[in-house]
């Protein structure tokens, strides 16, 4: 489980790696050509958590949401769709969470 950032950010899983935090996605809209559904391995990974129930079922509505919701780095590592989100972390893959929420606010800010 990742340490969450806070700040009243939204708290969401990850459709690729199934970690449930609330670091920074790359939200990828419907596409009725593509099966947004998760695999059984993030399922599993979302149910097997530590996290309270309450987070679990959040999670667990979100998976049946159409659309993606990808960590930034996970979204770069299976092949991002429109490319921002190699641009995005060009410089910081190796940043997580808080640390990759500053680099990408000295991005607006430039």
């Amino acid at each position: 489980m990742h340490k969450n950032i806070g700040g009243d950010r939204p708290t969401r899983v990850c459709d690729t790696c199934g970690l449930v935090d609330d670091h920074p996605r790359h939200t990828i809209g419907a596409d009725p050509g593509r099966d947004d559904r998760p695999g059984q391995d993030v399922i599993a990974i979302v149910l097997g958590s530590d996290h309270s129930p309450e987070i679990k079922a959040l999670a667990v509505a979100q998976l049946v949401e159409p659309g993606l919701y990808r960590h930034l780095d996970c979204c770069r590592a299976v092949g991002c769709p429109d490319g921002t989100c190699n641009t995005q972390t060009a410089g910081a893959e190796t940043l997580r969470g808080g640390a990759l929420l500053t680099h990408l606010e000295g991005l607006v800010s430039e």
